[in-house]
């Protein structure tokens, strides 16, 4: 099927508020892997087993980039709305959605395809009441269309871009399934350690018409990309919506 090319567009390149501004220039050995213990490794995209056993041996939460407490401006893309419906895809042991629900966020669904770290976050949680951890893949989730308000990603994409000499098929498959579960004027939040310059052609080539913001946050150098789907879906995306639908 026909892939609409271009469809991302970069909109803004926001102040002190989130990050400064962010330049577009050709991707470096540090763009690929600013930070030293996170270098890429194709291990990353070895699947459930690698991850299942990685944190058997280190079970205690990680966030790989930014904490919450980093990313108050994720309140101003919700418009403060506590009842939203948040989906975050490729969880690990993260604390975000604690830190989240403790903000008075109470629908959020988790998941992982490991089993191992959805088993230590629920245990956890246990007095979170109604936060939700599910092991599932975020390529082919069952989830219903225009499910949720919000979904967040912190370093998934990262991820698939490990575990592939080209990633983009992996990416765009998991874009195409983030536009199907959101709502109408939903919001995807990407937070990567890649550039635009090695980011945005993701988002060009999902065959999804996605507005793309992208900010660099400071200290870190890691970056948030902001999206929501601009047309009615059609093409590949239409055709995932139809497989979900049987």
């Amino acid at each position: 099927m026909h892939r609409r090319q271009g469809a991302a567009s970069l909109l803004v390149m926001v102040g002190s508020s989130l990050g400064r501004r962010s330049p577009i220039h050709a991707p470096t050995e540090d763009d690929l892997a600013p930070i030293g213990m996170h270098r890429c490794s194709p291990d990353y995209g070895s699947g459930a087993t690698y991850w299942d056993e990685r944190y058997k041996k280190s079970p205690e939460p990680y966030d790989w980039l930014e904490e919450y407490s980093n990313m108050a401006w994720i309140e101003r893309e919700m418009q403060g709305n506590r009842s939203a419906r948040i989906l975050h895809a490729g969880c690990g042991n993260s604390l975000m959605p604690e830190e989240m629900y403790d903000q008075g966020y109470r629908n959020i669904v988790n998941i992982d395809t490991s089993a191992v770290v959805i088993a230590q976050m629920e245990s956890r949680n246990q007095l979170r009441p109604g936060m939700q951890w599910r092991v599932m893949d975020a390529i082919s989730t069952d989830f219903d269309d225009g499910e949720f308000d919000v979904v967040i990603e912190k370093s998934l994409i990262d991820t698939f871009d490990c575990a592939a000499d080209d990633a983009t098929p992996l990416v765009s498959s998991f874009l195409q399934e983030v536009a199907r579960i959101l709502k109408p004027g939903g919001v995807f939040v990407c937070i990567s350690l890649g550039t635009p310059k090695t980011r945005l052609s993701f988002f060009e080539e999902s065959g999804v018409d996605f507005e793309v913001a992208a900010v660099e946050i400071s200290p870190r150098r890691d970056y948030a990309y902001i999206a929501r789907v601009r047309q009615p879906l059609s093409g590949v995306v239409g055709a995932q919506l139809d497989r979900h639908r049987q």
